[in-house]
């Protein structure tokens, strides 16, 4: 309680006044007092004084209790400030202190029994304190429903009566508790049809065996809105286990189900990009635990990504060891580099051309099956070493017989009209002539081999 008190007093009478600053002076109250008697006065002094208490008479002259009660409700409604209103006067009736009571006075004191005037304020003063603070918390937690979306409620289960926050109201489409009667019918009505079913059954178990439940669901809200809900509860029992009342909070994630759905549908979109395209893919984290793996990898890999997924990819690729991949993958997440190369897997007995990008959340890594691209290229190869064969065969190999034969023939016109025996030369001849068709022979199996290697890359392309 304040050391120092401002008072106002609500009085006509001089002599009055002086009994009731006696009385507090008395009592050990500190204070200041302001004291009017005309209603003017006292609206003034509501808002200008600010008053810590308000000590009034009935009857003065125009004005009465009454009506200052009704203004001090309306200033305690504007300041949302809790002050003690005391009525102290003459001689009054039972009904009329009731009256006063149940308009907003803390107490009422008759003028020849002041002495209890001290402790009433003291008394007063702390129940407006305690009040106070209720209120406060209420207003907070108003505040926070609004702000979480969540409405609380609770069920006396013995009288059967329902009590609905205003945010428990709202999220239903009512704008306030009184708006309609609440029960279990009236909640039930609003569940989706087809989690009623299921709703059902568990609150029924939840009421025969459990402390305390919790449970999503759907509801169509007064203005035709389908809501999710998660909804809390605690179950009071008495000593026989019976429940005699439930306590429990229901929170709109409709919100949060359209963010999620939203994140599931996006995933799904990469989910199926990833799963289309040519090469293999999957994701690890920075603990080296595979996060993803698509379908692609599982063919490469003869890896089912149930077997894979959760695990760490070293555990499950042991002989990956040795390999590039480790030094790459691991050089690629320690300097947060993209790396590229080629590698062999004995494992697979295939070739794989990998790019693996540094993530947030660990790695990204492509790759795809070019061993055919390999073979390929290695045909090739050996095709360029028979063409450099042949070539060296008609360079070297051909051009001797050739110009054997191309001499003998220059010697045989040369004594065509002389008369010799041309046998040997003859003989020279065939056999120059056998030798170049042999060097003719193996170019054209060289060139057969060609033809095949030809045919075997058009096979690897396709």
């Amino acid at each position: 309680m304040k050391t120092h008190l401002k008072i106002l007093i609500l009085e006509d009478s001089p002599d009055d006044v002086d009994l009731i600053e006696r009385q507090l002076r008395k009592g050990g109250i500190t204070f200041t007092p302001v004291v009017v008697k005309r209603k003017i006065d006292f609206e003034n002094a509501l808002k200008e004084f600010s008053p810590d208490v308000i000590i009034s008479d009935h009857s003065l002259p125009h004005f009465n209790s009454i009506e200052a009660l009704q203004l001090y409700k309306e200033y305690q409604q504007a300041s949302r400030v809790l002050i003690p209103f005391i009525l102290v006067t003459g001689t009054v009736s039972d009904e009329f202190a009731v009256q006063c009571i149940k308009a907003g006075a803390h107490d009422y004191i008759l003028k020849d029994r002041l002495t209890r005037l001290c402790s009433s304020i003291h008394n007063a003063l702390e129940k407006c304190k305690i009040k106070s603070e209720a209120i406060i918390n209420q207003t907070i937690m108003k505040e926070a429903e609004h702000l979480a979306n969540f409405g609380s409620w609770q069920v006396d289960m013995v009288s059967g009566k329902h009590t609905w926050s205003n945010e428990m109201c709202n999220i239903y489409g009512y704008d306030r508790p009184r708006e309609t009667e609440m029960s279990f019918e009236k909640f039930f009505s609003h569940v989706h049809p087809d989690d009623i079913a299921s709703l059902n059954a568990g609150f029924e178990h939840a009421l025969g065996n459990l402390d305390s439940y919790a449970v999503d669901f759907r509801i169509i809200d007064k203005k035709g809105n389908v809501k999710h809900i998660s909804s809390k509860q605690q179950i009071n029992r008495n000593p026989d286990g019976h429940p005699v009342r439930l306590v429990g909070f229901n929170l709109d994630i409709s919100e949060r189900k359209k963010a999620e759905d939203t994140l599931k549908e996006a995933y799904q979109e990469r989910v199926n990009i990833l799963e289309t395209i040519g090469d293999a893919f999957f994701t690890v984290d920075k603990a080296w635990t595979v996060t993803y793996w698509n379908n692609v990898a599982e063919i490469h890999l003869d890896m089912p990504r149930e077997k894979i997924l959760g695990k760490n990819l070293w555990d499950v690729f042991p002989d990956a060891l040795p390999l590039a991949s480790y030094t790459q993958y691991h050089k690629a997440m320690n300097e947060n580099v993209a790396v590229h190369f080629e590698e062999y897997y004995p494992e697979r007995k295939l070739w794989f051309e990998v790019e693996a990008y540094p993530a947030f959340s660990g790695l990204f890594i492509y790759f795809r099956n070019i061993t055919r691209q390999k073979k390929y290229i290695s045909e090739i190869e050996n095709q360029n070493i028979r063409l450099k064969e042949i070539a060296w065969i008609q360079s070297h190999e051909v051009r001797a017989p050739l110009a054997r034969m191309m001499g003998l023939v220059n010697v045989i016109n040369n004594y065509r009209d002389e008369k010799m025996d041309l046998s040997d030369l003859l003989n020279t001849l065939a056999v120059n002539a056998s030798e170049l068709d042999e060097l003719i022979k193996r170019i054209v199996r060289k060139t057969e081999g060609i033809r095949a290697t030809d045919e075997e890359i058009q096979n690897i392309i396709e």
